[in-house]
């Protein structure tokens, strides 16, 4: 049975300070509640437990691809086999942490599984959030280095804007057809 689950937890932090604790799976232990980490395979065996579960689940992760200003992609296998993803936004006053999950899970207790996993996920979202948003307060303004990485990404995207409207302007806007030829 196929399963894509979508987690995601609003974090009053910049994207480059959430990016080195998603991609340092070594790490994890230290802020995901009940969870064991072990090298292996050249991934991650993940023995989580979730919250209300007293069995410990199992997922091995291997990191396929990192983004340092997007996310994270992992292969999956273990109790369910397919990919997650740490995905970051960029919003006005934090980020938008989400956990995506596209999975099969080959038996009857699958749902079951997913539903732990995405609880245990949905925990360590939370823990993260607090790790990640210790000494700020409810209702406290932004952290002003993520109003300055704010304004430069807008700066850098209307100057984006700005150079295609002008080859647009003088008829030589090409528009990529995902290719990599640059054609029309």
């Amino acid at each position: 049975m196929r399963f894509d689950a979508c987690d995601a937890a609003f974090v009053r932090a910049r994207r480059r300070d959430v990016h080195p604790v998603l991609a340092d799976v070594a790490g994890y232990a230290a802020w995901w509640p009940r969870l064991r980490l072990r090298r292996r395979h050249g991934g991650w065996l993940l023995a989580h437990r979730p919250p209300g579960d007293p069995r410990r689940r199992r997922v091995w992760l291997r990191v396929t691809n990192e983004r340092p200003d997007l996310g994270v992609d992992f292969a999956v296998t273990g109790d369910m086999v397919g990919e997650a993803e740490w995905y970051y936004l960029d919003e006005p006053a934090g980020v938008a942490v989400t956990h995506l999950l596209r999975v099969w899970a080959p038996d009857r207790g699958g749902q079951r599984r997913v539903a732990a996993y995405r609880a245990s996920v949905r925990a360590a979202l939370q823990e993260l959030k607090a790790r990640l948003e210790t000494n700020r307060s409810p209702g406290e303004e932004p952290d002003p280095q993520l109003l300055a990485d704010q304004a430069e990404a807008a700066d850098a995207f209307r100057r984006g804007v700005e150079a295609h409207q002008a080859r647009a302007a003088a008829g030589t806007a090409r528009i990529d057809r995902g290719d990599g030829s640059g054609r029309r």
